[in-house]
């Protein structure tokens, strides 16, 4: 196999170290100075607001979803919660359904 070939599915995968980091660096400056583009026909308040109302609803319903054991923070026992509902189910289903 010739060496043309070889190196046509070489990627920058291979790279590492201080170039690795300044590629990464640079991936996220061409991320936030990317152009957005926003349909003309759409309302530009709601186009925005959409994914940020998804994201946020998600996240509310993970609240009542224990992540571990009752612990001790500082001298008080407290779970592993945000909040400690009896019908925490319903309260799920009732978010993940205001999301769809």
């Amino acid at each position: 196999m010739s060496n043309a070939v070889s190196d046509a599915g070489s990627t920058n995968q291979e790279i590492g170290g201080l170039a690795k980091a300044a590629q990464k660096i640079g991936d996220v400056i061409k991320l936030i100075t990317k152009e957005g583009v926003i349909p003309s026909h759409v309302n530009k308040f709601f186009y925005i607001l959409a994914p940020w109302i998804a994201v946020v609803l998600a996240l509310i319903s993970i609240s009542v979803i224990p992540f571990g054991p009752e612990i001790d923070v500082f001298g008080v026992k407290t779970w592993m919660q945000l909040t400690d509902l009896n019908i925490g189910i319903l309260f799920v289903l009732a978010v993940s359904s205001v999301g769809v």
